[in-house]
């Protein structure tokens, strides 16, 4: 058995792995273009980011799209267009990034957490009606890591309850059930483009929608509630997306589908090295197409105290790793007045982990990934 690099062992790689977005010479003119032309804010241009705009949405098959700085600002506008106020509910997942709901924080929304799905890690659709009070105003599934919650039955159970659908596909661009696009089955959906995301401006999002109305009051909302420069119909706030920004999306989301399936190519060599494991690997549903932002993990549950020690191990092989998101939302302190309890989220954040794709990363580092963590199993779970 092989030495842990941890204890002293020759690590699986020499030099740590950084993954980082892929570019080339048609983001570069992009960006160059817009800083020779002088405008380089959506507030002086807008050249690109309508473009950006259009193709993204074109891309998704939705009417209307709406860029903004970023995806927690997406989702903020999303709920405020979507008619939300001070005091009403949102059903949502624990099992997210904190940003899916510190935006209902700061409208006064109150978040209830619904449990996910074991397969998923999605919204499991069976635990959301017994969630819903008359105060209750949304449902807010999250399309986490690459992959798409049951949207068939979220869709019925939002409808039969005449609530809002919102979609935070921040991790899920591309990702498709049947045909359908994540972000495209409710009534808004929200995208980030953060640096670590499918597709990336480095920062930025987008508000994606049918809804004529909801379109039109969330570009007020991105320019300050402004209609004109000298009229405000509605309180907004200045989430613009710069025109820089919006040229590196313009040619990201043309390379949307290949970098989508390097990432699946990644995560290929994931299951086929690690299926002789007790590790948990990601389930697909039929008819999802997953796009892998993340490929999680969740060690033995007889294990789950050896998690962190897990995740210290194989990153010390010098591949890329993480812990996922290692307790629920509620757990955090500002959120622990909307503590329940939702024991499946309770049980995947004690021993998920989180494994790297990227278009950007080689099959040889793929492999050494796999072999650090079958290295680290086999010294550490066996």
């Amino acid at each position: 058995m092989k030495t842990l690099a941890l204890y002293g062992g020759e690590p699986v790689r020499r030099e740590p792995y950084k993954i980082l977005p892929q570019f080339d010479e048609t983001e570069y003119a992009g960006v160059e273009k817009i800083l020779r032309s002088g405008d380089i804010s959506d507030f002086g241009g807008q050249y690109a980011v309508k473009e950006f705009e259009s193709s993204f949405a074109k891309y998704l098959g939705v009417d209307f799209a709406v860029a903004l700085n970023s995806g927690t600002a997406a989702l903020h506008t999303a709920f405020v267009a979507s008619g939300m106020k001070p005091g009403d509910e949102a059903i949502v997942p624990p099992f997210t990034f904190i940003s899916t709901v510190s935006p209902l924080l700061q409208i006064g929304v109150r978040p209830v957490f619904s449990d996910i799905d074991r397969d998923s890690y999605c919204l499991d659709p069976a635990k959301i009606e017994e969630k819903i009070t008359p105060r209750t105003k949304a449902v807010i599934p999250v399309q986490l890591y690459g992959n798409i919650a049951d949207m068939k039955d979220i869709v019925d159970v939002s409808k039969r309850n005449g609530l809002s659908l919102i979609e935070d596909a921040a991790q899920a661009h591309g990702a498709d059930m049947d045909g359908r696009f994540a972000g495209t089955f409710g009534d808004v959906g929200a995208f980030s483009f953060a640096q670590n995301k499918n597709m990336t401006t480095g920062e930025g999002g987008m508000l994606v929608t049918n809804d004529s109305k909801i379109y039109t009051i969330a570009k007020l909302l991105r320019q300050n509630g402004k209609s004109n420069w000298r009229t405000h119909d509605i309180l907004g706030y200045n989430y613009r997306m710069t025109e820089m920004q919006a040229a590196i999306g313009v040619e990201q989301v043309k390379k949307l589908p290949e970098m989508n399936r390097k990432r699946r190519e990644i995560a290929n060599i994931y299951y086929k090295n690690l299926r002789g494991t007790d590790f948990t690997l990601p389930s697909v549903r039929k008819g999802v197409n997953h796009v892998y932002f993340k490929f999680p993990i969740l060690v033995p549950e007889r294990f789950k105290d050896r998690r962190d020690l897990v995740v210290k191990a194989i990153k010390a092989e010098n591949v890329p790793v993480e812990v996922g998101y290692p307790y629920p939302l509620y757990e955090i302190n500002f959120l622990s007045e909307f503590r329940t309890e939702c024991p499946v989220a309770e049980d995947v954040c004690s021993r998920v982990i989180n494994l790297f794709t990227g278009p950007s990363m080689q099959s040889d580092v793929g492999l050494q990934t796999a072999e650090a963590v079958k290295k680290v199993y086999n010294y550490l779970l066996v």
